[in-house]
């Protein structure tokens, strides 16, 4: 101990295999630390800590992106759903709209889903844009519109519909389903009345324009008119049942398309003469107003290329309204 300043002496430590370049002083009032960070050390902790603070929640949103995949994809397994027409709700006959047939969609699943497209994939129609919410198990009636282009193909009764849902998670479904056969022809049916494009056995318009009874004959007037816009040929006109049936038209006799949409149409007026032959069976069995005897008018489209099928029908007209039938035969066969 220094006696004169009354503290220890400065002890110096000094390596033994570097002597010279390394002294540490220990008790002396200029110590120095050992070790202190420099910049270059301070910027790399800041890069880690960076690093961790970007890849960290970067994990964290693919882990998310993953469990969210993962319920859609769940949800999509259990999307079911058809179209019918066996339960749907009509609207009272006064408020349906014209040319508007109603077709149903049932949720066969638990998913709730939002019908977004409604589109019958036949010639001339086209999509239509929806926003009917659909519950689980439930069946929702649609509205849908006459939308098809008039054209021949709407002959062609639609077999096929596609039917776009929206899920809860935003995904959407698109699937192609089959159409009913009832489903199908009430969409045919309205768009071949509005464009005129009907069937043979739609196109035949038949009026009964005047009867006269003697005896056993019955001579009956008949108008035939075609109400559609393509051509219309009569190949026949026979007995559907006990009466023998004559004629002096030529047949086959070509009915025209006549511009005209109302029911007051022209035509080509036919004779037939119609005899009772037997009155044994002329009597029906019952007064109901079932089908009783008549004439068969057989009609055909003529086609333009001879190698193609002929769509022909027979329609069967009944001359007398039920009661003149039984009245007419009462007074024939007394």
């Amino acid at each position: 101990m220094d006696h004169e300043t009354g503290s220890a002496p400065p002890i110096t430590i000094t390596d033994p295999n570097r002597p010279g370049e390394l002294v540490d002083v220990l008790g002396s009032g200029n110590e120095r630390d050992s070790w202190r960070p420099g910049r270059r050390t301070w910027s790399l902790v800041g890069v880690v800590v960076l690093v961790a603070a970007i890849v960290v929640p970067i994990d964290l949103v693919r882990q998310h992106d993953a469990d969210e995949r993962a319920r859609d994809k769940a949800v999509l397994a259990q999307v079911r759903f058809g179209v019918t027409t066996d339960g749907i709700q009509y609207p009272p006959s006064g408020d349906m709209p014209a040319g508007t047939v109603f077709e149903g969609v049932r949720n066969d699943s638990a998913v709730p889903l939002t019908v977004t497209s409604f589109h019958v994939l036949a010639p001339g129609y086209a999509a239509q844009r929806l926003n009917t919410e659909l519950g689980p198990y439930q069946l929702v009636t649609l509205p849908i519109r006459d939308t098809a282009t008039c054209s021949p193909a709407v002959l062609t009764v639609p077999q096929t519909v596609r039917v776009t849902v929206r899920t809860a998670r935003h995904q959407t479904v698109v699937r192609d389903l089959p159409l009913y056969l009832d489903g199908g022809a009430e969409l045919a049916q309205a768009a071949q009345e509005r464009c005129r494009y009907l069937k043979p056995q739609g196109a035949l318009i038949t009026s009964i324009t005047s009867t006269t009874q003697h005896g056993r004959v019955l001579d009956v007037s008949v108008n035939l008119a075609n109400a559609g816009l393509l051509p219309l040929r009569v190949t026949a006109v026979t007995s559907s049942g006990i009466f023998q049936l004559t004629s002096t038209a030529p047949f086959p006799l070509d009915l025209p398309s006549e511009p005209r949409t109302d029911h007051a149409r022209t035509g080509v007026e036919v004779h037939l003469r119609m005899t009772l032959e037997d009155c044994g069976f002329a009597l029906p069995t019952s007064d109901d107003g079932s089908v009783f005897d008549g004439f068969d008018v057989a009609v055909e489209r003529p086609e333009q290329d001879a190698s193609a099928q002929v769509e022909g029908f027979v329609v069967t007209v009944e001359p007398l309204a039920f009661e003149d039938y039984v009245a007419f035969v009462k007074k024939a066969c007394r």
